[in-house]
């Protein structure tokens, strides 16, 4: 309810939205996997709501055994869908970044 609220104004008028954030890791790979994941596709919900026709979604994600179904979830929403690694990151991090261009 507070949410639709705070966001009714920006309803299709959003351009980009950006996320770096991460769940507080437990410890537990499929655990934090999971959560990852819930946390990635709420940002794709919120994109859903607020972006523009021409709108961007860059988020932080982790290359993991859920990795698949949220670019595939990113696919099916956005026209074209691109994977980043930083190159700050290490090589060993499962980090990336994931851009979805123009809502289809």
């Amino acid at each position: 309810m507070i949410f639709e609220e705070l966001t009714s104004s920006y309803v299709g008028n959003v351009d980009l939205i950006l996320s770096d954030m991460s769940v507080n890791l437990s410890g537990i790979k499929l655990v934090d996997d999971e959560s990852n994941k819930e946390l990635n596709l709420k940002c794709l919900d919120v994109a859903k709501r607020l972006l523009s026709d021409k709108g961007a979604l860059l988020i932080k994600a982790f290359n993991n055994n859920t990795f698949k179904s949220v670019r595939s979830e990113f696919e099916s929403y956005f026209e074209t869908v691109h994977v980043e690694k930083p190159p700050a990151s290490k090589t060993s991090s499962a980090e990336v970044y994931l851009l979805g261009l123009i809502p289809k």
